[in-house]
């Protein structure tokens, strides 16, 4: 069985991944989509979707939890709708059993799950916590979240961040603690977040010349942020994608032999996970 410590540690290394950095994961990133489970796609143009409670689900099913109430489609099927009421408490109006209503003073931690604006339908939004502190005293808290907006590229992300606003009970609503759901059902060691991002990388398609679509876009964006030009259109992975390919292959010091010293294999994909560096 694992410590309590050691889920608190999974689970911030979870957070870390999936957040990133201020800037976070967009749609298109691999691990955004394995988040949202491709539910982010927008429809008639528009991004209609909000993914904010989809984080929760997908960390708890990542830690071990098979709770029936974990809304995955890894977990026998996902359902419309469910979402953020499957973690709210009862005493919020929610139908989670181990969630518990909000007071000031509770000292939140690395993991927890907190439900905030419960009454306003528009407003209701689910936030992980990063960092130990008191609820609801002005103290920050670094937390990470789904459902934002990328500024740069104006579509759905994720991202850390650090929240401080939440006073005299005015935000937070309902908790959904860690630890009561280590003690009611206890899990085993699950893969670390670097050995499910390995795992992850693995199942992305080799891209090369030709090669067209979302995770290109999201590629070619990721390869602008190293400084490098991957032409245009993004979306296309042609001549120009080829040599900034290579141009980030060298950086980061990956094998250069052929065939693929210009294709983006998973040991890119994973070194591109792991970049945090400056936005143009």
């Amino acid at each position: 069985m694992t410590e309590l410590s050691e889920l608190r540690r999974q689970a911030l290394g979870y957070l870390v991944l999936a957040g990133k950095d201020r800037y976070g994961r967009r749609y298109g990133d691999p691990v955004f989509e394995d988040v949202t489970e491709g539910r982010q796609a927008p429809v008639g143009g528009k991004y209609s979707y909000s993914s904010c409670a989809d984080l929760a689900h997908w960390l708890l099913f990542r830690l071990g939890f098979r709770f029936s109430w974990i809304n995955r489609e890894e977990a026998g099927g996902w359902v419309s709708q469910v979402n953020l009421n499957r973690l709210t408490a009862s005493g919020c109006g929610g139908s989670n059993p181990l969630a518990v209503r909000a007071e000031t003073g509770m000292t939140v931690a690395p993991g927890d799950v907190l439900v905030t604006h419960v009454s306003e339908a528009s407003r209701s939004h689910v936030v992980l916590v990063c960092s130990e502190g008191p609820l609801n005293q002005g103290v920050p808290i670094v937390c990470a979240e789904y459902g934002q907006s990328d500024e740069k590229y104006m579509r759905p992300c994720g991202r850390l961040s650090v929240r401080s606003n939440w006073r005299d009970g005015a935000a937070v609503d309902s908790i959904l603690r860690l630890e009561r759901l280590w003690e009611t059902s206890p899990v085993d060691a699950a893969p670390s977040a670097w050995e499910y991002a390995h795992a992850l990388v693995e199942r992305q398609p080799a891209l090369e010349r030709s090669s067209r679509g979302l995770r290109v876009r999201w590629w070619c964006e990721t390869l602008a942020e190293h400084r490098f030009d991957p032409g245009l259109p993004l979306d296309i992975f042609g001549p120009k994608a080829e040599a900034a390919t290579q141009q980030f292959r060298a950086l980061h010091a990956l094998d250069p032999a052929e065939p693929f010293n210009d294709s983006v294999q998973p040991e890119c994909w994973l070194a591109a996970l792991a970049y945090e560096g400056p936005r143009q």
